[in-house]
């Protein structure tokens, strides 16, 4: 399958793998990045399945050397393969995820910060808000204050 790339009004087709890999630097410029290797299928499910055993209990963290070899693979083949399917890192793609859920928490919910914080798995509430800023731009509070107009929640 291909897919259009528009760059100053020229159509220039892509083979669908390369989707992920063409960058626009300006108007009228197509630079690709090196393609990555191909992954066996057993080896994506396994990634698969420690994404989905990194997000299932967001209150405890578990070592990437534990899930590596729960997996039968190498640590640094895990890291490399997680990035290649989710395009980050473990620890960032993780870092993320919660970052998301607690967003929609702050929204949804009027559970205070330091709960919030706690269900993430941060200890530390200011270590939770640091991580919060680096992923969503605001501070915790400042992003329910403006974004609860939008939802409906403010009283």
């Amino acid at each position: 399958m291909y897919r259009s790339l528009y760059s100053t009004g020229v159509a220039i087709f892509a083979p669908e793998k390369y989707w992920s890999c063409c960058i626009i630097s300006r108007p009228g410029r197509l630079f690709w990045k090196k393609n990555h290797e191909y992954m066996a299928k057993p080896l994506t499910e396994k990634i698969k399945h420690v994404r989905n055993h990194l997000i299932e209990d967001l209150e405890h963290s578990v070592s990437l050397k534990e899930l590596a070899a729960e997996h039968e693979i190498s640590l640094t083949q895990l890291k490399t393969s997680f990035k290649q399917v989710y395009g980050e890192t473990p620890y960032v793609y993780l870092k993320r995820y919660k970052m998301h859920i607690a967003a929609k928490l702050l929204l949804e919910t009027k559970q205070r910060v330091i709960e919030i914080a706690a269900a993430m798995g941060y200890q530390n509430p200011s270590k939770f808000t640091e991580a919060f800023f680096s992923v969503m731009g605001k501070r915790p509070l400042e992003y329910r204050k403006q974004n609860e107009d939008r939802v409906g929640g403010g009283d």
